[in-house]
């Protein structure tokens, strides 16, 4: 029986990083951790959901177990129930997860924005966003367990002048002259689920622009229903430029 090479390529990854057998050599003992596993509170015991790292392929010579260096990538992992499989869109988790208070909801949406979690996009109709947050908002963030980098980005300085903007993070008064809001959820009627609006930052690299030179900068107002079972649908609401704003630089650095 064939394989396709990106499902055998996932199954080589999850059987290496699952091993207890499996020794990593010597040279990479300064690399992180092949697999991180999800904590939320949607997640029950019948789910398991893993960040899983393939190391980068090591100086030549160095001795490297048969079949360990599948690449440079980070990949969410659905573990169980099996089979295994990438997690590549947040409705894959529908049916898998129960969504019973606005405060699950809000978590589960922000799986999709965390920094750590940008490998689970929708590629076909989802942009890879994160969430505008305030400063006083940042270290409440969740960071599900990944820790792939801080959930608190503090302002990069710039001679004497901190600069906020970094994967939408802002201060308190540049978040309030943005005219941005924090979350706001509505539970629906008829046991439906949650309805979240929030505003979220996002940078087109594939768009032209005659008079723009460099990546396109915008924010967007969107609204997100999510059901008890975990659907989940997107509408965006409203999308800009994102706003010049005193000590604030936006940025969206990529990580992967």
């Amino acid at each position: 029986m064939m394989i396709p090479k990106a499902s055998a390529t996932l199954f080589l990854l999850a059987l290496f990083c699952l091993s207890p057998k499996t020794s990593r050599p010597a040279s990479q003992a300064d690399q992180p951790p092949a697999i991180r596993y999800l904590t939320a509170s949607f997640i029950g015991d019948d789910l398991s959901i893993a960040l899983v790292r393939a190391y980068p392929k090591p100086p030549p010579g160095t001795p490297v177990p048969q079949g360990m260096y599948l690449g440079d990538s980070t990949k969410l992992v659905i573990l169980k129930p099996g089979p295994v499989r990438e997690l590549s869109a947040i409705h894959q988790l529908r049916g898998l997860v129960t969504i019973d208070s606005p405060e699950k909801a809000l978590e589960f949406v922000r799986l999709r924005t965390a920094p750590g979690a940008w490998g689970m996009v929708d590629h076909d109709s989802l942009p890879v966003e994160a969430e505008v947050v305030p400063e006083r908002v940042q270290r409440n963030l969740p960071d599900f367990g990944i820790n792939m980098m801080p959930m608190h980005i503090p302002p990069i300085v710039d001679g004497d002048r901190p600069l906020w903007g970094t994967l939408g993070y802002l201060s308190n008064d540049g978040f309030a002259r943005g005219g941005f809001e924090e979350p706001q959820i509505v539970t629906l009627p008829d046991n439906e689920g949650f309805e979240i609006t929030r505003w979220t930052f996002t940078q087109h690299l594939d768009i032209t622009i005659s008079d723009y030179k460099g990546p396109y900068m915008t924010v967007q107002k969107i609204r997100e229903t999510v059901g008890r079972d975990g659907s989940y649908r997107r509408l965006e609401l409203l999308i800009k430029k994102a706003p010049k704003l005193p000590d604030t630089k936006w940025d969206f650095p990529q990580f992967g």
